[in-house]
C-alpha cells in the first residue's frame, strides 16, 4: 500500500504548480502578480488531493476530471484575473497541455522507477523526493524555458513581418508593425492595450499639431516612458485594427496612440500578447 504523506503532497504540487502558471504565462504572453500567481499555485494544488480517491468505475473518472477542470479553472481565473469565459477557457486549453504533457512525463518516470520516486494516480502525482531537490529541478526547468522562450522570440521578430491596419473616423490607415513586449502601455479611459504609432504621415493627415482636431478625432494625452525619457502620446480607441501576419489576420480590441516619426521610419509598436 502506497504511504503518502500529506505534507510532502501539498508542497510539492504546489511548487510543480507554480512551474505550470510560469509556463502558462510565458506562452500566453499574459501579465500576473506574484501575489496572484501564489494563491493560484495552492489553489491548483488542492487537486492533488484527487491522487487519494479510487476510480473504479467510468463514471468515478469522469467526476474526478470534472472536478479537477473546476478547480483548473478557477485558478487560473484567479491568476489572470478574469473573468471572461472565453479567456479563461484559453488559458485552460494551455495548461490542459502542459499539465498532460508533464502528467505523461511523471508516469514515464513512474513505471521505469517501478514507483520508487514518483506516483501518480488520478492525474495526480506524488513525489518521494526531498522538498530541496523538486526545488532544483523546477527552477532548472524555468531557466531552460526562459532562455528558450527568449531564443524563440528574437528568431520571430527577425523573421515575422507584420501590418497593422486600422480606421479613425472613416480614416483609413496601414502600417509596418513591430511586436514589442516592452509595450506595457494601458489607456487609462478605456483599460486596453496602447499600440503606439510612429507616424509623420498620420500625424499630418489628422493635423494632431492642432487642439481642434485633437478633440474632433476624440483623442487624449497619455504619458508614454521610453528610454530616451517621456512624452505626451495621443490616444483613441479605433473603430478597427487588425493585424495581419503569415497569411493570417487578427482583429485586436486595442487603443492606439499617435506620435510623428521625425522623418524616421514609420512603425506601430504592439505587445504581442493582443494577438492571443
Amino acid at each position: 500500500m502506497r504511504i503518502i504523506y500529506i505534507d510532502v503532497l501539498v508542497i510539492t504540487n504546489f511548487i510543480v504548480s507554480l512551474f505550470l502558471l510560469f509556463v502558462v504565462k510565458k506562452i500566453s504572453h499574459s501579465a500576473s502578480s506574484n501575489l496572484r500567481m501564489i494563491f493560484s499555485g495552492f489553489v491548483l494544488s488542492s487537486a492533488s488531493f484527487l491522487i487519494l480517491f479510487d476510480n473504479n468505475s467510468f463514471t468515478d473518472e469522469l467526476l474526478l476530471l470534472l472536478v479537477k477542470l473546476i478547480i483548473s479553472a478557477f485558478g487560473l481565473s484567479i491568476c489572470f484575473k478574469t473573468k471572461s469565459p472565453k479567456r479563461i477557457l484559453k488559458y485552460l486549453l494551455f495548461y490542459i497541455v502542459i499539465n498532460t504533457f508533464f502528467t505523461g512525463i511523471c508516469t514515464i518516470l513512474w513505471n521505469l522507477t517501478k514507483g520508487n520516486v514518483i506516483y501518480v494516480n488520478n492525474g495526480a502525482v506524488y513525489f518521494d523526493v526531498s522538498i530541496f531537490e523538486l526545488v532544483i529541478f523546477t527552477i532548472t526547468a524555468y531557466i531552460i524555458l526562459s532562455v528558450s522562450e527568449f531564443i524563440k522570440n528574437r528568431y520571430n521578430d527577425k523573421n515575422t513581418a507584420y501590418k497593422a491596419e486600422f480606421e479613425i473616423s472613416g480614416k483609413k490607415f496601414k502600417l509596418n508593425a513591430i511586436s514589442d513586449t516592452g509595450n506595457r502601455l494601458i489607456d487609462v479611459f478605456y483599460l486596453k492595450p496602447v499600440c503606439v504609432c510612429y507616424s509623420d504621415k498620420i500625424w499630418n493627415e489628422l493635423s494632431l499639431e492642432n487642439e481642434d482636431n485633437i478633440l474632433k478625432y476624440k483623442l487624449h494625452p497619455l504619458t508614454l516612458s521610453t528610454v530616451n525619457g517621456t512624452t505626451v502620446i495621443y490616444t483613441t480607441r479605433p473603430s478597427e485594427i487588425v493585424v495581419s501576419y503569415e497569411n493570417k489576420m487578427k482583429k485586436a480590441d486595442v487603443c492606439i496612440g499617435f506620435l510623428p516619426s521625425k522623418d524616421k521610419a514609420e512603425r506601430c509598436l504592439f505587445d504581442p500578447k493582443i494577438l492571443l
